[in-house]
């Protein structure tokens, strides 16, 4: 009986000298795609929208951080409140605009709360609601503070 020597092992290596040969052949066309492309991405607007909708937490889901919050670190001080809860949230946005739409959204929540005119809600823009700090104090909710 004859044994067929099998070389396949030979043929699944890569030659990279081969490779670098057939490359440097085409280089022209590699270069033309790749400014092709590069014009493409540098002039045309991108075909996408991206929206993200941060809502603040409302009175069960904080009870229920609380309850979770009392059984596993009792040793920490007090509880969260809805004041406490809603100034995490633009201490971490970035974005103006998604500051304003927080606000926008949030103020609605706190009108009864803190007594706000219907006029400061539809002039939103002008009522100054992010310090520097990037912090609301719900105290200075209450007050009309304007640029």
């Amino acid at each position: 009986m004859k044994q067929q020597i099998n070389h396949a092992s030979s043929y699944e290596e890569i030659d990279s000298l081969g490779l670098l040969h057939s490359l440097w052949q085409q280089k022209w066309l590699i270069i033309i795609s790749v400014l092709t492309a590069s014009a493409y991405i540098a002039f045309t607007k991108p075909a996408y929208e991206v929206q993200a909708w941060i809502l603040p937490a409302d009175t069960p889901n904080i009870d229920t951080f609380n309850y979770e919050r009392e059984v596993r670190f009792s040793h920490l001080p007090k509880p969260f409140g809805i004041d406490t809860t809603y100034n995490i949230f633009p201490h971490d946005l970035f974005a103006e605009s998604t500051k304003y739409n927080l606000a926008r959204t949030f103020i609605p929540l706190l009108q009864s709360k803190y007594d706000f005119y219907k006029n400061d809600i539809e002039n939103l823009d002008k009522f100054q609601l992010f310090y520097p700090d990037g912090v609301i104090k719900p105290s200075d909710l209450s007050k009309k503070l304007w640029f």
